[in-house]
C-alpha cells in the first residue's frame, strides 16, 4: 500500500540499481543517496513476486517490486533484508518507510526477475518493521 502525502519529481534522468541475490531471491537497491527526496509513506508486507524479486504485497493480493535504500544488504538464505537505520525486514513483515513510487522504465540495471508490472517502489529512507 502506497499513502502519499507529497512527493517531489525526480529529476527526468534515469537511476541505477544494484543486484543482490542470495538462492532464489533478487533484490533491487539503489546505487546511490537519493539527490532528490520523494515524501510519501510507504507501507506494506514484504514477499517475493513468483520470480523471485522482493516485492511489497498490494491489497489485491499481487505486487510490486521494492528498490530498497542504499546500503541495504539481502540475507544469505534471502528470507530477509538489513535496511540502514531501520533493522531486518523477514518475509512476511509489515513495513512502513519513506519514498515513493516510479517507472521501471526509468531506472536502468534492473534484473530480469524484476521486471514485472511497470511500476515499482523506491524506499528511500527511514522507516518501521512490524513483524
Amino acid at each position: 500500500m502506497l499513502i502519499a502525502i507529497c512527493l517531489l519529481a525526480l529529476s527526468g534522468c534515469s537511476s541505477a540499481v544494484l543486484t543482490q541475490r542470495a538462492g532464489d531471491t533478487v533484490m533491487m537497491t539503489s546505487a546511490s543517496t537519493p539527490r532528490a527526496a520523494q515524501l510519501a509513506i510507504l507501507e506494506g508486507t514484504l514477499t517475493r513476486t513468483p520470480q523471485g524479486c522482493l516485492a511489497s504485497r498490494t491489497p489485491d493480493g499481487g505486487a510490486v517490486v521494492v528498490q530498497f535504500p542504499h546500503g541495504s544488504i539481502l540475507a544469505a538464505n534471502g528470507r530477509s533484508v538489513d535496511i540502514p537505520d531501520v533493522g531486518t525486514l523477514h518475509l512476511g513483515d509489515s513495513f512502513s518507510g519513506g519514498g515513493g513510487d516510479g517507472d521501471l522504465v526509468d531506472l536502468r540495471g534492473v534484473p530480469a526477475e524484476c521486471q514485472v508490472g511497470t511500476s515499482f517502489i523506491s524506499w528511500q529512507s527511514g522507516g518501521a518493521v512490524r513483524p
